[in-house]
């Protein structure tokens, strides 16, 4: 089989298979919770024992949160200038 007919055959697995997914959410939770865009993600890792308040707990993962794209972007534009400075 060439790579682009095991592309399509892919493409038509998956498509089927959400076509028979009847809770979306349900079937991406794991995935959403997982992900570093969800704040229950940052609230676990301030507060893995789970001693803190909501309060509290929520506004330590919201600054988590945001050091995190934070240091994305400072990454993001340190590359940037690497390449300009080397082409």
């Amino acid at each position: 089989m060439t790579p682009e007919q095991r592309s399509l055959r892919a493409r038509i697995a998956v498509n089927t298979s959400w076509a028979n997914t009847r809770d979306r959410a349900a079937r991406t939770a794991n995935g959403t919770a997982a992900s570093p865009a969800s704040l229950s993600y940052w609230e676990k890792r301030v507060d893995p024992d789970g001693v803190m308040d909501e309060r509290t707990r929520a506004l330590a993962a919201e600054n988590a949160r945001k050091a995190h794209y934070q240091r994305m972007a400072l990454k993001s534009v340190q590359a940037r200038a690497e390449k300009r400075r080397t082409a």
